[in-house]
């Protein structure tokens, strides 16, 4: 997978179906591609070592699937063995611990217990993934923060990631953060040194994807064609997980001399799809799925009126829901809605991309 380089954060962000509209390659010049095998390395222009890298791109561009790519092949030796340790974080996992104090030490061994000793840290090339950066919820106060140098020293979570990022805490060590778009200036563009932004699928690996997860390839060609037909789906198609919906739909009408219109447009695609998981659950089920989206429905829209995309078991205790629901819907519609065991200390639970929260919140 490739990534195009940008050296700024500076600009404004626009909605991130307006940045789907612009074309894949208008802002990337040859030089300005990377392989994964470059990602850590200073730019071109200059030999200034890089500490904090920036991977930022719109919601369901393949952030996280391309640091679980990256992990897996330094883990199986292809890439950047001059690293010691890969520590990937999921920050939204931070957010149940960020009341406590810990020290850098203590938050490694909890989160990989038992993975390395304090002698080992100082001395180690270590690389820090931080997936999900708008998914903190506390902030990260860059002005206001007190200095720690000291591993061994307990802090609160929010003064060990901003003394990670300022180099206070192991300066040798290297910060690999993901970010949407609109979250990137949570940190200040001086503690990154390098930014590289996400595009998802280009023309040739969307039509791939369409390939790979329909069985006929002559259905396949025809959800190819109808894609390119409507100019909503068309600009969607970098979004690996609306490839894979779009498929399902696509593959369910062709496949069955459906009389039924194919969609053409997001919301009708996403009743579709939602039609054939009640179906599925239905056959799964006596019991109706209607009730249980709506439910998920209700769901949907208080998050959304919070402005947020994840759901932790405190957010229930707050607003009275009742805490056998989520789990209950994350086992009914995983496609919609999933659960997240936080290290043993509590349990999150997300919609899959906004879009599906949006529509079903509507």
């Amino acid at each position: 997978m490739y990534v195009s380089n940008r050296t700024h954060l500076d600009g404004q962000i626009v909605h991130e179906m307006r940045e789907l509209e612009r074309p894949h390659n208008e802002d990337i010049k040859d030089e300005n591609v990377i392989n994964y095998d470059d990602l850590l390395k200073p730019h071109s222009s200059t030999d200034e070592r890089i500490r904090t890298i920036m991977m930022r791109g719109i919601s369901g561009s393949g952030k996280s699937t391309a640091v679980r790519k990256f992990v897996l092949d330094w883990a199986h030796g292809k890439t950047h063995q001059h690293i010691d340790f890969v520590f990937p974080f999921h920050l939204c996992e931070l957010n149940i611990l960020h009341n406590k104090k810990f020290s850098l030490m203590q938050l490694l061994d909890l989160l990989f217990p038992k993975l390395l000793k304090p002698e080992t840290l100082e001395r180690s090339q270590i690389l820090f993934i931080w997936d999900g950066l708008g998914e903190l919820r506390f902030p990260l106060n860059f002005n206001h923060t007190k200095s720690c140098t000291d591993p061994m020293t307990p802090v609160s979570v929010g003064c060990i990631l901003v003394n990670l990022l300022k180099g206070n805490l192991l300066p040798s060590a290297q910060i690999l953060v993901t970010s949407r778009l609109k979250d990137a200036g949570l940190i200040p563009p001086e503690h990154i040194q390098k930014v590289v932004e996400l595009h998802g699928f280009d023309d040739l690996q969307w039509e791939e994807q369409i390939t790979s997860e329909v069985r006929d390839q002559n259905v396949a060609a025809r959800a190819t064609v109808h894609m390119k037909s409507s100019r909503t789906l068309y600009i969607m198609r970098s979004l690996p997980f609306f490839c894979q919906m779009a498929s399902t739909v696509l593959e369910e009408l062709f496949s069955n001399s459906c009389t039924t219109d194919p969609p053409l447009t997001l919301t009708e695609m996403f009743t579709h799809f939602l039609l054939i998981q009640m179906k599925r659950q239905a056959e799964k089920s006596t019991k109706s799925g209607t009730e249980e989206i709506l439910k998920l429905g209700k769901l949907a829209w208080h998050m959304l009126e919070k402005d947020m995309l994840t759901f932790m078991e405190k957010d229930q205790r707050e607003t009275s829901t009742d805490p056998l629901l989520p789990v209950k819907l994350s086992e009914d519609w995983p496609m919609f809605f999933r659960k997240q065991n936080l290290m043993g200390l509590g349990k999150m639970y997300r919609f899959t991309h906004p879009s599906v929260q949006e529509f079903l919140a509507a």
